[in-house]
């Protein structure tokens, strides 16, 4: 067992804890959210796009309403065909600038998204 390089990488205790938190699943995703929910059927849905549900992929390389963002923080070989594969890769990555870019990405992401749920 080894740490993960992006604990060492990222010396920005901010970021760092975003994607701790992400890749924990302890995030503000509905999918997140849910699995400490008591409700019977929370709604999963993006707050965003209708039918589709809030989950890690949909969030990071799919929804269209942080399509800017993406394009400027995630390279566009991560964002063609998004699978979980691409998504598990992009997290795995050991390139430390991918790793800051990726950060900054879900810090921007999650505060527009609170800015636009609120």
């Amino acid at each position: 067992l080894t740490l993960s390089p992006y604990l060492l990488n990222l010396k920005h205790v901010k970021s760092r804890n975003i994607l701790i938190r992400f890749r924990l699943g302890v995030s503000q995703l509905k999918s997140h959210k849910s699995r400490f929910s008591r409700a019977k059927n929370p709604d999963l849905n993006c707050p965003f796009c209708s039918k589709t549900m809030e989950t890690e992929v949909h969030f990071v390389l799919v929804c269209p309403i942080y399509a800017e963002l993406r394009k400027y923080y995630i390279p566009a070989n991560y964002c063609k065909f998004p699978c979980l594969y691409r998504l598990s890769m992009l997290l795995a990555t050991e390139n430390k600038l991918l790793q800051i870019r990726l950060t900054q990405f879900l810090n921007e992401a999650f505060a527009k998204r609170n800015m636009l749920t609120e």
